[in-house]
């Protein structure tokens, strides 16, 4: 099973990259077919969710750079059945991956989760966590009297969060209620999509997660199928079919071009790199797939493929391509 995730995104990138296939569904197909048996090659869900990232690079021509992001709130819904009896809490750990590794930037207390909720929100302070490129978030379950266990975890990229988010109406207690459902696609994206085919070739500058300057929220909605570990939840034990953590967003002023590595005027909440023997990472030991799980962990001195440089011609014809 070795050689599978990690070398299955790079091989599925090179394919689009090289207009092999159009798509990352029939890149992914096609290496899962040729490098298994069973048709399963790359196979968690945040792998995937790169791969799928690639192909709207490559697509819609897309100048990649690093978008700030601040987040907000975190939804659950509907909750997970190991809170239905009321009687446990909830943490989220945040990590945040830059040039020199991957920070813990935010670690919630744990909160409890009460007995007949329909959903969970756990809020990020007032000015939320700070956030740019590829960003993790963990989630842990801590029931009463037992140790806290792993739930599930996912990897974004905030360049690539184009959904605008309703404002949510006040409740009676004064709090705002679950996002709804309904959002619109940011316009930056649409433009692009519009007036791009996949010949094209002309350079595009702009970011699916619309201009800084436009303050409206907004929000990344992920399914339980794209939950790295919730995915594997075949019979709907743990987290019903339409189970969904979604994320409300705003933008950050930035100072740098939309060309360079973004420096926010906010400072990083924390700078703690994460230890694989923490107590948030205890439970996550495991065998077989999992393993693939550590597909973040690269060379500091290759950091530069987290960037999503698209490759020149004179790169992509350049014989280290070819020969390994």
């Amino acid at each position: 099973k070795a050689g599978k995730g990690r070398t299955g995104v790079m091989v599925c990138c090179y394919m689009l990259h090289s207009r092999q296939f159009q798509s990352a569904n029939e890149a992914l197909n096609f290496y899962g077919q040729k490098r298994t048996t069973d048709r399963k090659g790359v196979t968690i869900p945040s792998q995937r969710r790169y791969v799928d990232y690639y192909a709207s690079l490559v697509q819609e021509n897309l100048d990649y750079h690093q978008v700030v992001l601040s987040i907000r709130d975190v939804f659950l819904e509907p909750v997970p059945s190991q809170f239905s009896g009321g009687q446990g809490n909830i943490q989220l750990v945040i990590y945040n991956k830059i040039e020199e590794g991957t920070n813990k930037v935010f670690s919630s207390p744990p909160q409890e989760v009460k007995r007949g909720e329909t959903h969970i929100r756990i809020h990020l302070g007032d000015n939320g966590v700070i956030v740019q490129g590829d960003v993790k978030l963990e989630f842990f379950s801590k029931p009463k009297m037992m140790r806290k266990e792993k739930m599930f975890h996912f990897w974004f990229n905030t360049f690539f969060v184009r959904d605008q988010a309703p404002v949510p109406e006040p409740t009676e207690n004064g709090n705002s209620d679950l996002i709804p459902d309904q959002s619109s696609r940011s316009f930056s994206y649409e433009e692009q999509s519009r007036h791009s085919t996949y010949n094209e070739m002309k350079p595009r500058g702009g970011s699916l997660s619309l201009d800084s300057a436009d303050s409206r929220p907004l929000i990344l909605r992920i399914g339980k199928w794209d939950l790295d570990d919730a995915h594997k939840d075949k019979t709907n034990k743990l987290y019903s079919s339409d189970f969904k953590v979604s994320l409300v967003l705003e933008r950050v002023p930035c100072e740098s071009g939309a060309s360079s590595w973004i420096r926010t005027k906010v400072p990083p909440q924390l700078h703690e790199t994460p230890s694989e023997s923490s107590e948030a990472d205890s439970s996550d030991a495991s065998t077989g797939e999992d393993d693939e799980e550590g597909w973040e962990s690269v060379d500091p001195s290759e950091s530069r493929v987290g960037r999503y440089r698209l490759l020149s011609d004179p790169d992509f014809r350049h014989e280290e391509i070819f020969h390994s």
